[in-house]
């Protein structure tokens, strides 16, 4: 949690604290550059992992740990990819019964 020090988050002109820009705009900015993952992008590929990257949260031992069974990630409720397409499905289709209903 960003630190607002008592001063409620609210934007001081005088005092040049502008907290809403900082953690509306510029916190998610560095966030992004420090951590440049997507979720959708965590589990692509996860079942070829090694544990010889340098980088421990893309190991396959960190990876097993998450998500158990890497061989069993794709195309689960572990599949932000996966998850997406059976939402959109699930709307489309309640759009067609709201269609339908219409008629």
């Amino acid at each position: 949690m960003p630190s607002g020090d008592n001063m409620f988050y609210e934007e001081q002109e005088a005092g040049h604290n502008y907290y809403g820009e900082f953690i509306g705009k510029e916190l998610v900015e560095i966030t992004r550059k420090m951590f440049p993952l997507s979720s959708a992008l965590l589990t692509e590929g996860i079942e070829k992992r090694t544990d010889d990257n340098p980088f421990f949260a893309e190991t396959r031992t960190f990876a097993q740990c998450v998500f158990g069974d890497l061989e069993k990630v794709k195309n689960s409720d572990k599949d932000p990819k996966w998850l997406v397409r059976r939402q959109h499905r699930c709307w489309s289709a309640q759009y067609m019964n709201m269609m339908d209903v219409r008629e």
